[in-house]
């Protein structure tokens, strides 16, 4: 674990955190950073667990070179844009219903982009409450996936304008014909279909 002054709150003000490195932290624990809003975590070899409470402002996530971490927060939901790379023990997306930007790079055991329709909550015109459902990665514009061999499929409901696919030979069709109006540019390489 991080030290009491990270959990704490002591450094209530942060807006943007990198842990690159830390060789002995097995279980990320960070506390309320209420107002972190990017967090990068890069080689920490060790890292299995990531639990923590949510991270409303978080819109910007990295995580690169952790190869044993198989758990996150089970949802960011302002997260804009996210790049995970050599995770090979994270099986599971979390949810990530705000995310535009998505890079999956190198994730030998990525099954899962744990894709569902979300319920959020808004304000109408009137200052109503208003429940609003959507597909879980409908505002995606980018996607980049490269050698993730055990991912069957893309999301179901989403409209990219970008897509590039490659190294991974479970995937077999591309987003449906009324998803992908928007798309201006494909790239397709080392895919079985």
């Amino acid at each position: 674990r991080f030290p009491a002054w990270i959990r704490d709150v002591q450094v209530k003000n942060l807006t943007s955190l990198t842990l690159n490195h830390c060789i002995n932290c097995r279980v990320l624990s960070l506390g309320q950073l209420s107002r972190l809003q990017s967090l990068s975590l890069k080689g920490n070899l060790e890292l299995e667990e990531w639990i923590d409470a949510p991270y409303h402002f978080l819109h910007r996530l990295n995580i690169s070179n952790c190869p044993k971490l198989r758990d996150t927060p089970k949802i960011f939901l302002n997260l804009g844009a996210m790049k995970i790379k050599k995770c090979n023990s994270l099986k599971a997306l979390p949810l990530i219903p705000s995310v535009m930007f998505l890079k999956l790079m190198h994730n030998l055991v990525l099954e899962d982009f744990n894709e569902h329709t979300v319920i959020l909550g808004s304000v109408n015109n009137h200052g109503q409450p208003v429940h609003v459902r959507q597909p879980s990665f409908i505002k995606l514009l980018e996607l980049k996936v490269i050698d993730c061999p055990k991912l069957p499929c893309l999301p179901e409901v989403f409209a990219p304008q970008k897509l590039e696919v490659s190294g991974c030979p479970l995937l077999t069709k591309l987003p449906t014909p009324e998803f992908s109006q928007r798309l201006q540019h494909l790239a397709i390489d080392a895919c079985d279909d």
